[in-house]
């Protein structure tokens, strides 16, 4: 929640959740301000501060960081991954590149 570039991306996230139909935008929050994980309260503020009104928002802890082979292998944040309709993990996106990530979705949308 404290992350600047995670703030950026998420006023851009209601958007791009409804333009990249059938795709869906999934935020994980991983800490709220304190360094603890976010409650139902951090999840409803960052939703509304940020105008997210259908794509869904979930809360998530550091567990989910790592490189084990039941991890997700997150080494910073933000990091996207890209699943597609198969539920195959498809891309792992470390840091934020707008242009990078559109083409990848645009490109998956045709397949």
């Amino acid at each position: 929640m404290w992350c600047g570039v995670c703030r950026t991306v998420a006023d851009h996230v209601q958007e791009m959740h409804d333009h990249y139909t059938p795709f869906s935008i999934l935020t994980v929050l991983t800490e709220n301000y304190s360094g603890n994980p976010p409650d139902m309260g951090d999840l409803r503020d960052w939703a509304t501060e940020h105008a997210i009104t259908t794509a869904p928002v979930l809360a998530g802890d550091d567990s989910i960081v790592g490189k084990a082979d039941d991890l997700w292998d997150v080494n910073g944040i933000p990091c996207f991954f890209v699943i597609d309709k198969d539920f195959y993990l498809r891309k792992i996106q470390p840091g934020w590149n707008e242009t990078t990530m559109t083409e990848y979705i645009e490109e998956l949308i045709l397949e």
